[in-house]
């Protein structure tokens, strides 16, 4: 396995899955362990980085707004009403 040869995306999963099976090693330490697991967190970065730009919301279907317009406020206290209606669903 050549990773110049490869693709950037194909190359971090070569190595990330490289990396997985290094976290299975008998003689791997707690220690370890948590080295591995950072250096794939920061491995992922350059995944998320490369990834396209998604929007959740499609701009087109959103009210058109005048230049220089702010966006809607929500009232007070949204997120105590939000957590506590979420809570009673729970309870």
């Amino acid at each position: 396995m050549n990773l110049h040869t490869l693709p950037l995306r194909d190359a971090v999963e070569e190595v990330d899955a490289l990396l997985r099976q290094l976290l299975l090693h008998p003689q791997t330490s707690q220690q370890d362990k948590a080295s591995v697991i950072l250096t794939r967190n920061q491995l992922m970065e350059i995944t998320r980085r490369h990834m396209p730009r998604v929007s959740p919301v499609n701009p087109a279907t959103l009210p058109p707004r005048k230049s220089g317009q702010g966006y809607p406020r929500l009232p007070k206290g949204w997120a105590m009403d939000w957590e506590e209606q979420k809570e009673a669903a729970n309870a």
